[in-house]
C-alpha cells in the first residue's frame, strides 16, 4: 500500500511538474550581450554596455548588481544607470575603481530565458577618453559564473580618446598550493595545526594589498583560533568568517601563505571564500578590486589531538582476592 501511494505521489509530482532541481546545477551564466557597444557618442544616457544573464535549472531572484568603471578621464563622468530594456532598474554616481552598487533590485529571470542588463552613462562636456564597464558580482540564491566580466575597451566613435590610455587593472588570483596538507594532520604544538597553504598572485607591476580573508569550514571540528602566516611571520588572527590581516605583495610577486587553526579532533575541511583585496594606485593610495579563483577549497583531512583521557578498561578481566590455598 505504502509503495503505491509513493508511486502515485511521484505521478502527480510529474504531471504537475513539481519535480525537483538538484541545487548544484541552479546556475546563473553571464556573458557579453552580442550588441554590446564598441565605441560611443558623447550625451546623455548613452549604452557604454550590455550583459546577458540566463537562469538554468530554475527562476533566478536578482537581489543586486555590482559595476565598475574604468576610464582615463573619471572626472568627467557623473551618473551611471541600469536598465532592463526599458525599464529603470537603478542609478548611481560614478566613482572608477570602486565597486557601484545596485541593491534591492528584486529582478527576476525565468528558467533559460536570456535577460539583457544594459548600462548606460551620462558621457557630456567634451569627454573623449576610453571607458570599461565591468560586471562584477550579481546577487543571488545561486551559483553564478563567468564573473568578474569586462566590458569592451571603448573609444569615441571616429578614433581618438584624448584622455590617454587606460592602463590594465589585472585581477589577483588566489589557488590552492600544491603542497597543502590532507589526509591525517597532528598537532605539534598540543594547540595549533597546519590544515591549509594557499597561494596569491599580484598580476603586473601594481603593488596589493590584503587586508581580510574570510574561511569556511566543513566537518564536525570546533574551530577556536585562526592564524595566518606568510613564511614563518604571523599577518593575522581570528576564527571563522572575516580574519584580519596586513599582507602586502609586490607586483608580480606570488606568495604562499600558511593556515593554522586551534580545533578539537574530528573530520575538517577549511576552505578560503573570500578576500579584501585593494591594488596601487601608484600615488601612495589603494582601491578595492576583485580577486580571481575564490573559492579556495582545502583539501579533506582528519584533526588529530593529543588525548587528555585516561586509558580504557574496556574489555579487562576482573579478579577477586581472597586467601591462597595450599595443597
Amino acid at each position: 500500500m505504502r509503495r503505491m501511494i509513493l508511486g502515485l505521489c511521484v505521478a502527480i509530482m510529474i504531471v504537475s511538474g513539481f519535480v525537483s532541481v538538484d541545487a548544484s546545477q541552479k546556475k546563473i551564466f553571464c556573458s557579453l550581450a552580442i550588441d554590446t557597444p564598441s565605441s560611443y557618442n558623447v550625451g546623455t544616457q548613452v549604452v557604454v554596455a550590455k550583459f546577458s544573464l540566463t537562469a538554468v535549472g530554475d527562476d533566478a531572484l536578482i537581489n543586486g548588481i555590482v559595476l565598475r568603471v574604468d576610464s582615463t578621464t573619471p572626472s568627467m563622468l557623473s551618473d551611471i544607470y541600469l536598465f532592463d530594456g526599458i525599464t529603470l532598474l537603478g542609478v548611481q554616481e560614478v566613482h572608477t575603481l570602486e565597486p557601484i552598487k545596485f541593491n534591492n533590485m528584486d529582478w527576476w529571470t525565468k528558467e533559460s530565458q536570456k535577460r539583457a542588463l544594459t548600462v548606460r552613462m551620462d558621457l557630456m562636456g567634451g569627454f573623449s577618453g576610453q571607458l570599461q564597464v565591468s560586471l562584477v558580482k550579481v546577487k543571488a540564491r545561486m551559483k553564478v559564473t563567468g564573473l568578474p566580466l569586462g566590458g569592451l575597451m571603448l573609444s569615441p566613435v571616429g578614433g581618438g580618446g584624448g584622455g590617454g590610455t587606460i592602463s590594465p587593472i589585472p585581477n589577483p588570483i588566489f589557488g590552492l598550493y600544491s603542497g597543502s596538507p590532507s589526509g591525517e594532520v597532528r598537532s605539534t604544538d598540543g594547540v595549533n595545526v597546519h590544515v591549509l597553504t594557499f597561494t596569491i598572485k599580484a598580476i603586473g607591476d601594481r603593488d596589493l594589498f590584503i587586508s581580510s580573508l574570510k574561511f569556511k569550514k566543513r566537518g564536525g571540528v570546533c574551530i577556536k583560533n585562526i592564524r595566518v602566516f606568510h613564511g614563518l611571520n604571523l599577518r593575522g588572527e581570528g576564527s571563522l568568517g572575516w580574519v584580519p590581516v596586513h599582507i602586502i605583495l609586490k607586483g608580480g610577486e606570488t606568495a604562499a601563505l600558511t593556515v593554522e587553526v586551534a580545533s578539537s579532533s574530528g573530520k575538517l575541511r577549511l576552505n578560503l571564500v573570500g578576500a579584501d583585496t585593494h591594488i596601487s594606485l601608484g600615488d601612495g593610495t589603494f582601491k578595492p578590486i576583485e580577486a580571481k579563483g575564490l573559492p579556495v577549497l582545502g583539501n579533506r583531512m582528519r584533526v588529530i589531538m593529543p588525548s587528555s583521557k585516561a586509558p580504557s578498561t574496556r574489555g579487562a578481566k576482573r579478579f577477586t582476592w581472597g586467601a591462597i590455598k595450599s595443597s
